[in-house]
């Protein structure tokens, strides 16, 4: 488990992700895995997602932020099915 320490509002938190997502995002982000400057990264696109979609009362922020990383580093055509399928069923 990797972990990042972000701000959730005036709080701050810590988000753990697999070793195996963070290296993934990594490479997405154009960083070499297991680097500072790949963490660097990593914890940036964490902290932007977090502040994109602001709730400072959000609960089960590494799974949420875990969930994010996934759709990020998977194939465009899965996640666009995967959003399509999420709006059929809510």
């Amino acid at each position: 488990m990797n972990q990042f320490h972000i701000r959730l509002g005036t709080r701050r938190t810590t988000v753990s992700l697999t070793g195996v997502l963070s290296e993934l995002l990594a490479l997405k982000l154009g960083t070499t895995p297991g680097t500072p400057e790949a963490h660097s990264a990593v914890k940036e696109w964490l902290q932007a997602q977090l502040d994109a979609h602001s709730d400072p009362g959000r609960v089960r922020v590494s799974q949420w932020l875990a969930d994010q990383a996934v759709l990020a580093v998977v194939d465009k055509d899965l996640s666009g099915q995967y959003d399509e399928w999420v709006l059929r069923h809510i």
